[in-house]
């Protein structure tokens, strides 16, 4: 904001809109520090993934072992043919 345009020495914005712009910047959140709201909020969401990611694990996994049962009776039973 205010930056002066290139060939230009004045800057892009309306030196009438002084309070916009001041209004503006005093919404920015300059500190580096997230207000605790958004701090919890960001908690809940990991939380939320990490119990999701777990479910997928185990649903991984029992699928997994199903596939391995199903090859051996797959297996067994071709045998049993020959």
């Amino acid at each position: 904001m205010g930056h002066a345009i290139k060939g230009s020495r004045q800057a892009y914005y309306d030196k009438h809109d002084l309070d916009l712009i001041q209004r503006a910047y005093e919404k920015c959140n300059f500190s580096r520090e997230l207000p605790q709201s958004e701090v919890i909020r960001l908690r809940k969401q990991l939380e939320d993934e990490r119990t999701k990611s777990a479910a997928t694990e185990a649903r991984l996994s029992r699928l997994e072992q199903e596939l391995e049962a199903t090859r051996s009776l797959i297996k067994e039973m071709l045998e049993k043919q020959q």
